[in-house]
């Protein structure tokens, strides 16, 4: 088992291959939601899941996950929906690298990303010499999730 994740009756269990399980802890005994499901779709897998959080009522699951691009890795946001059985995928852009995800404990559309940026800077002491730096920052995303409107940010 790679993590778990619990928000208020919901729990979330995921594994370093890729399969994610959702249960409902509201009754004295355990209760699977929905099937287990890979982190793929008809085309293979989506990438490497890393971490995953559930929302309130256990309807979705968001997933930062690392797919291999180039000789690199990229890391997207996915969100998975229990109902309907579907992967969304939210890419960030270029330089943003999503850490944490944290569904709201009480409406289960509202969905908050915190993302690392970087951004290329020019650093020119005189006029010979450049040099390249980075500033890295943390910007905290907010998404209204639903499986009629998708993910919008």
């Amino acid at each position: 088992m790679r993590g778990s994740n619990r928000n208020n009756n919901f729990l979330v269990l995921y594994t370093a291959n890729n399969y994610i399980r959702i249960y409902d802890l509201s009754k004295r005994e355990l209760k699977q939601v929905g099937v287990t499901r890979r982190f793929e779709d008809s085309k293979g897998p989506l990438g490497e899941n890393i971490v995953c959080n559930v929302n309130c009522d256990g309807s979705k699951v968001s997933i930062i996950a690392n797919k291999k691009k180039g000789d690199g890795f990229e890391s997207m946001l996915y969100i998975y929906d229990v109902d309907i059985d579907t992967f969304t995928q939210f890419n960030f852009g270029d330089g943003k690298v999503p850490m944490e995800a944290y569904w709201d404990q009480t409406d289960k559309r509202f969905l908050s990303c915190l993302v690392d940026t970087e951004k290329k800077l020019k650093v020119s002491d005189n006029d010979f010499e450049e040099a390249d730096d980075t500033l890295s920052t943390r910007v905290l995303y907010t998404f209204f999730v639903s499986s009629e409107h998708g993910v919008k940010k």
